[in-house]
């Protein structure tokens, strides 16, 4: 089975993160779909769904530090 490549994009949920979004996914990326609007980031990925792309969500205010390495464990060393 092939592997697709992985997008993370941030501002998913409206406006140029979810049309970001859906351009990767229609290119064949799996999106990880990151913002503060769980109800926006569901219409996205669902709107994706639809066109038979994956896509996963992640409600985080990327301005709060803390939560996001609450949220995504082992991204604190990630590049160091």
């Amino acid at each position: 089975m092939h592997e697709m490549p992985l997008a993370i994009v941030t501002g998913a949920a409206q406006g140029l993160g979810a049309a970001c979004a859906r351009l990767l996914s229609a290119d064949g990326f799996a999106v990880c779909l990151l913002d503060r609007d769980a109800e926006g980031l569901n219409r996205t990925a669902a709107g994706i769904a639809a066109s038979g792309g994956v896509a996963d969500t992640m409600v985080v205010d990327l301005l709060d530090e803390a939560a996001v390495l609450v949220r995504s464990p082992g991204m604190r060393n990630a590049g160091a």
